[in-house]
């Protein structure tokens, strides 16, 4: 990853591993011609169904029937399920993550004392995108989850394929932050905020539900408020590894 004056330099273009693998077929079909109402209708359809019943417990056949289309149209612009969910990440994940690497990015230009801060709430620009209505993509959101918890070996690929690379990229920026923090306790504290992202910004209801209607996550900027300081110290926390090996072995040395 290429870095410059201590920062990483982001690309703004999706990396090969976030890069789409439409099918050469149905993109020679798609400049040739076709109904794009229709195309978007069958995505529509589609992400909706996916995010509802998961990619395996939906078929072809429920997608025309919610698209109003015949199974002849879903075959001539994406041909199978894993084209149409690639599509889907097409058009949905490739601004999203584009966006999210544009915030980090500019987020890593704030003075030293206050980057670590700043690159953490912009990681969790997604919560405040949905919270904002200014992501119109609820049904992404659930499908997201959705995969997250089903078996399906091809949607997770298809996940991690658009996704990963910009986790990598801030993970490497994490790195640079934290220096003296072990790379085990890195991509486990990594993990808790993917974990609340994720959740937050995919059931908004939740936190309003559990305390009787006291706090909402759509609370102009309690999340930010309250749950990025405390990740940002759990981030700076010393090594957990470190502190259970200097126990274990205290333990030893008493025994």
């Amino acid at each position: 990853m290429p870095q410059q004056d201590g920062k990483v330099q982001y690309k703004v273009q999706m990396d090969a591993s976030m890069a789409p693998k439409l099918d050469r077929a149905v993109r020679k079909r798609r400049r040739n011609g076709g109904s794009t109402a229709t195309r978007l209708r069958i995505l529509d359809a589609a992400e909706h169904l996916f995010a509802q019943n998961g990619v395996d417990g939906t078929s072809l056949r429920s997608i025309m029937a919610a698209a109003g289309v015949s199974i002849s149209q879903i075959n001539y612009h994406f041909g199978t399920k894993e084209v149409l969910l690639r599509a889907i990440f097409e058009r949905r994940a490739v601004p999203h993550v584009q966006e999210q690497l544009r915030v980090v990015r500019e987020a890593a230009k704030a003075p030293p004392e206050q980057r670590l801060s700043a690159v953490l709430a912009a990681y969790f620009a997604p919560v405040r995108w949905h919270i904002d209505g200014a992501e119109l993509v609820g049904d992404f959101n659930r499908l997201l989850a959705r995969i997250g918890g089903d078996p399906g070996e091809m949607a997770r690929g298809i996940l991690a394929e658009f996704f990963n690379g910009f986790q990598h990229q801030f993970i490497a920026e994490l790195r640079l932050l934290l220096p003296d923090l072990p790379e085990d306790d890195l991509y486990w504290r990594w993990h808790c905020l993917l974990a609340v992202l994720m959740y937050s910004a995919t059931n908004l209801d939740r936190m309003r539900q559990v305390s009787g209607n006291r706090f909402d996550l759509r609370d102009g900027n309690a999340f930010f408020d309250h749950v990025v300081p405390a990740l940002e110290s759990a981030l700076r926390a010393p090594p957990t590894c470190a502190t259970a090996a200097k126990k274990r072995n205290g333990r030893s040395r008493k025994a």
